[in-house]
């Protein structure tokens, strides 16, 4: 039987401290609040992702994979919110909790496997 994983207190306080973070930052900024959304949410399906998978942090792979995946993210992003007609505020956030999850939930079980396929394995020693 495989051990049950928890996220520990540090865990929780990167992936907390960095949304906090960029919520501070874009409200400082001023930024456009479809844009602050955006920004919060990323930051927080990053940082969970980022977290989940540090066995494989010592992979350059593995930084690649969540660069390129970055990258197409924030692509994707800019063209829902460029589809969106003037004035429009965005995504609704419960609308976009959902699919952040559903995104992170993607994310870690692509790069796990890419992972696995490349024969980097997922222990921490």
């Amino acid at each position: 039987m495989k051990k049950q994983q928890y996220l520990s207190l540090w865990q929780w306080c990167v992936v907390l401290g960095a949304t906090a973070a960029a919520v501070a930052i874009t409200e400082k900024i001023g930024i456009v609040q479809a844009w602050q959304d955006i920004i919060v949410f990323t930051s927080l399906l990053f940082a969970t992702v980022i977290v989940i998978l540090r066995p494989y942090w010592k992979s350059p792979y593995f930084w690649i994979g969540l660069l390129l995946i970055l990258i197409v993210h924030l692509w994707s992003a800019n063209l829902i919110l460029d589809s969106f007609p003037p004035g429009r505020f965005g995504l609704p956030s419960v609308l976009m909790g959902g699919v952040s999850f559903v995104e992170a939930l993607v994310i870690l079980g692509g790069l796990s496997k890419v992972m696995t396929k490349l024969g980097i394995s997922r222990d921490v020693r």
